[in-house]
């Protein structure tokens, strides 16, 4: 499955985990303060693209999620089981990559969402945060279009959900303080690289987060 970006899910009836492949654009601004430098040199920005793998793991069996958190390695958000709640349209039938689906309409941390399942696999999950319907989620999508996942593909393989390992779990209010605290440490590490005796720099930092699961 995907939203743009390369993803696989893997599931059995009692554990499944969506990974997500993400190519990420960082852009550092550094305006220098004091130094002998032309107006060419005032300030410089640079942009670099990274490869970012994050994933989506849920047990039922034993009742929880865990969630990378992209900015800090080795940690993960570790949650009690919760599915978005779910009303079933009746009458709604469509047949996708030759599988009789169905529609629902779900909320999900105030994304409202329209999701097609398929009860001919019965599982309950789907990809990123999406699962509890009586089949699985092949399509889905948000009204503000922050989401859209489409299955490309559904096939049997003899691979299981891997167990993430981690070194750190938090909660979910805990992700805000602890990605902050990482984008500041950075920033004072990039402005560490000029403080030397020909100049001083000064770095502005902007955190932005649209995932409303996690505000």
């Amino acid at each position: 499955m995907c939203s743009g970006q390369s993803s696989t899910l893997v599931f059995n009836a009692e554990e499944w985990r969506y990974n997500l492949q993400v190519e990420a654009v960082y852009s550092n601004s550094i305006d220098y303060l004091e130094g002998d430098f032309n107006d060419e040199e005032i300030t410089t920005e640079s942009r670099k693209k990274e490869t970012v793998n994050t994933f989506n793991y849920y047990s039922l069996n034993e009742n929880y999620s865990l969630e990378s958190v992209p900015l800090v390695e080795g940690t993960v958000i570790k949650s009690e089981l919760q599915s978005p709640v779910w009303e079933i349209v009746s009458d709604s039938v469509q047949t996708i990559e030759g599988y009789q689906c169905f529609l629902a309409k779900g909320d999900l941390c105030g994304w409202q969402v329209e999701a097609w399942f398929t009860p001919e696999v019965p599982v309950t999950c789907g990809p990123w945060r999406l699962w509890g319907l009586p089949g699985l989620i092949v399509n889905a999508k948000s009204s503000d279009g922050y989401f859209d996942f489409q299955m490309l593909s559904l096939k049997k393989t003899d691979k299981t959900p891997e167990k993430p390992e981690y070194e750190k779990a938090i909660a979910k209010n805990e992700y805000k303080s602890v990605t902050e605290k990482k984008i500041k440490d950075l920033a004072n590490k990039i402005s560490a690289l000029g403080s030397d005796d020909r100049f001083s720099a000064s770095v502005k930092t902007k955190i932005t987060n649209p995932d409303k699961c996690l505000q």
